[in-house]
Parts: C-alpha cells; structure tokens; sequence
C-alpha cells in the first residue's frame, strides 16, 4: 500500500496534467491460499510464520512478496521468472529444489502461475506443496464515482 503522503504527490501529478481525471484508489490483501492442483482453500493467515518460498512470473513480483509478507509469511527465497513465463516441468524441479534448499515449509505462487503450473499432474503431489495466494480487491476511494462512470458509460 502506498503511505498517504506519496498518494497525495500521484494524485497531485495526475491533476496537474489531467485536471479533470478521476482518481479511484484500490488495495490488494491476501485473502486465502488455494492447492495448485486442488480444491481446498484455507484462509492466507496459515502463512503466518511459515517459512515459504515465493514463485512468480509477473511484472512486478516485488508486490507479489510484499502480500506474502503482509499474511505473515517469511519470505525465505523469491524464485521470480519472466513476466507470461511458459513452466516446464524442469522449471518445477528447480522451484522444489530452492525450496529445500530454502528450507521453505510450502511454496506459494501468484494464482495466474498456478494456472499455469496445474497443468503438471505431478504438481500436487510435490514433498513441498505448491499453493496460489488469492487476493481481493478492496476500493479505498471513488468506488461510487466509478459505479456511476461504468453505469453511465
């Protein structure tokens, strides 16, 4: 999440060269975590304390770390690929292995990767479960303005 102060300076800079633009703010948390490969769901609090090792093929996987953390998760090794990355299967063996490594109790992947790393059956049955942080959206500001422009629109 963005510091209030810092919003201000985007907002301002948005106004600036857009006066008229809206401006709708919005706020990823952790929700719950998903078993790729499964159908369970548990709330994102069992990250709490676990020592995990992240995987993600995004563009920004920083923030992806940052919501592990924000679950309570110790960040123990961040296995970032590129953004779209196509998983091979020799891919999930280097992820298992920097988890042991890592000493990593569970892997935990964007879901947009889980999708992706689903598609090897022998995923689920990893000695390291491979599981998908789900987010939610929360609106933090312009949730009405943005109803009535999408209604209206």
């Amino acid at each position: 999440a963005l510091q209030s102060g810092r919003l201000d300076e985007l907002k301002a800079a948005i106004h600036a060269v857009a006066p008229a633009a809206p401006i709708w703010v919005t706020d990823f948390a952790p929700s719950a975590v998903v078993p790729v490969g499964g159908s369970s769901t548990a709330e994102s609090s069992v990250l709490k304390g676990e020592r995990v090792l992240a995987v993600s093929g995004i563009g920004q996987p920083e923030s992806f770390r940052r919501l592990l953390e924000t679950a309570g998760a110790t960040v123990a090794e961040h296995c970032v690929f590129p953004d779209h990355h196509a998983y091979s299967w020799e891919d999930v063996q280097k992820v298992r292995q920097a988890a042991e490594r890592a000493g990593a109790v569970r892997v935990v992947t964007t879901e947009k990767d889980a999708v992706k790393l689903a598609r090897f059956d022998r995923v689920a049955k990893q000695e390291i479960p491979i599981w998908a942080l789900r987010i939610d959206l929360t609106w933090l500001e312009g949730f009405e303005e943005w109803t009535r422009v999408v209604l209206q629109g």
